[in-house]
């Protein structure tokens, strides 16, 4: 028969053995999981699939909720206009936007936004100039290393030949010269491995840039022409850019009610190598110069 007991009575036992996978494994497979609930503009399985460009990206700055698309009017022309959707479906009491905006008008001018300060030729260019710079300078630093990394190699070369003498001299090999000849064999392995490294670094990193170049060039191109297309593609490439959602907030100019819209978005994504099926990247290139 079980009898619940409270928490503070609970014996806990630490049974690494049973683990199925090491600590690093799983650390690095919840680091992929997103936060349930968290926006980042794609649908869940088996809802809807969002027709305009903000639906599930923007929320209103006031109650949080996230914008939605109802019918309106301007003049007497039937439109689609974005509102918060709290404030349609709970009413005032949770919400007090209530203002709308034409769908077509927010989505010109969030596609025109990115287009001219994020996915601009101007802004990769200087990306890519900073990229190099960087490993210029990663690159100096490991030919400065060639020198004692060398001259390290020689010394333990000289320390192993003596070791192999003195066993070849005696007729049964000492237990710690054979030690001795091991630990140095395995340091002679690590600096060699880290000379063939530095010396094949600068080869490896040039032909890695300009690949990267090429791509970055090319996954712009395709960029831009998405955001001009239609907004199901000028989703996939807000949710490529964004960090977060849009906030949405109404403010009170001379001309009416309009939105304000604010938010965070990178450029560096599309330095990223690959991706996955929901153009999301999964890895970057070259190695250490993930953009933040």
């Amino acid at each position: 028969m079980r009898i619940p007991r409270p928490q503070a009575e609970w014996t806990t036992i630490a049974a690494p053995e049973l683990r199925i996978v090491d600590e690093a494994t799983w650390a690095a497979a919840h680091a992929q999981i997103r936060p349930v609930g968290e926006t980042d503009a794609r649908r869940s399985k088996g809802g809807p699939r969002p027709r305009h460009l903000l639906s599930g990206i923007a929320r209103c700055a006031e109650c949080g909720g996230p914008l939605t698309v109802t019918n309106g009017k301007s003049s007497y022309t039937p439109i689609k206009v974005y509102t918060c959707s709290y404030r349609r479906t709970r009413g005032e009491t949770v919400c007090s936007n209530s203002s709308r905006r034409p769908v077509d008008v927010v989505n010109r001018l969030v596609v025109d936004w990115i287009l001219e300060h994020i996915l601009s030729e101007q802004i990769l260019i200087d990306t890519l100039v900073e990229i190099r710079r960087r490993l210029a300078e990663r690159s100096s630093a490991s030919s400065t290393e060639l020198p004692q990394l060398e001259k390290e190699a020689s010394g333990v070369r000289i320390e192993i030949n003596r070791l192999v003498a003195a066993i070849m001299s005696s007729d049964k090999a000492p237990a710690p010269l054979v030690h001795a000849l091991s630990e140095r064999q395995e340091r002679l392995d690590a600096l060699e491995s880290r000379l063939r490294t530095a010396k094949a670094a600068p080869a490896a990193i040039e032909l890695e840039v300009r690949r990267m170049e090429a791509e970055a060039t090319k996954r712009l191109g395709d960029a831009r022409g998405a955001m001009m297309r239609n907004p199901e593609e000028a989703r996939r490439v807000l949710q490529l850019v964004l960090d977060g959602p849009l906030r949405v907030t109404p403010i009170d100019m001379p001309e009416g009610r309009r939105f304000q819209i604010e938010g965070a978005a990178s450029f560096g994504r599309f330095l990223m190598t690959e991706q996955d099926a929901d153009g999301r990247p999964n890895s970057a290139s070259p190695a250490g110069f993930e953009p933040a």
